[in-house]
Order: structure tokens, then C-alpha cells, then sequence
């Protein structure tokens, strides 16, 4: 298991946060040193879950620019998510959803 998380801390999280399996995969997957980090994160850090890191960016890119409907099949929102997730954002697969979390 990667991160500085012994099985009683992990327990401690999982019962008092809401957010405790999601917590738990930040420290396990290696974004989180240990639990206070991983609440910090849920808390300042996290953009919801959503069905895909695409479409994450296609709501990133509508917030930001007003394409019309005719124009939206030229975008190619692939691109733009890869490279949403070069370094600016990263993501967690937990329960079949995607998990958004900005890097700083």
C-alpha cells in the first residue's frame, strides 16, 4: 500500500468522513502522503464525479467558451481533456465513476 496509512487510521477515516473510500484511494493510489492530506484534498481540491474524464472537459470547455451547437462536432474534446490531465487535474476510478481532483 503506498502512502504512511496504518489499518487503524484508515478505519478512523472510512467511519468519520463521508468521503472516506474516496479519501482512502487518494493515499492508496500515491496523491496523498497521509489521512490529513487526502482530507485536505477532498476539501479544497475536488470537482465531483463524473462519467469520464471527457466529459469533465466538455463542461470545462462550455464554462469557458459559448460554441454554438452547429460548431460543437469540430471541437475535439479528447485533445482538450488530455491535456486537462497532462498536470492541471488528475483522476480516481472508484464505484464505476470518475473522480476529478485539480493537482494544485
Amino acid at each position: 500500500m503506498k502512502g504512511d496509512l496504518t489499518m487503524s487510521k484508515k478505519a478512523q477515516f472510512l467511519v468519520e468522513h463521508e468521503q472516506g473510500e474516496l479519501g482512502a484511494a487518494l493515499i492508496e493510489e500515491g496523491y496523498c502522503a497521509d489521512v490529513e492530506e487526502a482530507i485536505e484534498k477532498l476539501e479544497e481540491h475536488y470537482h465531483g464525479e463524473w462519467d469520464s474524464e471527457r466529459d469533465f472537459a466538455i463542461s470545462c470547455f462550455e464554462y469557458c467558451y459559448d460554441v454554438p451547437e452547429y460548431l460543437q462536432e469540430y471541437i475535439n474534446y479528447e485533445a482538450f481533456a488530455y491535456d486537462l490531465f497532462i498536470g492541471d487535474y488528475f483522476s480516481i476510478e472508484l464505484n464505476s465513476r470518475t473522480h476529478i481532483f485539480s493537482s494544485h
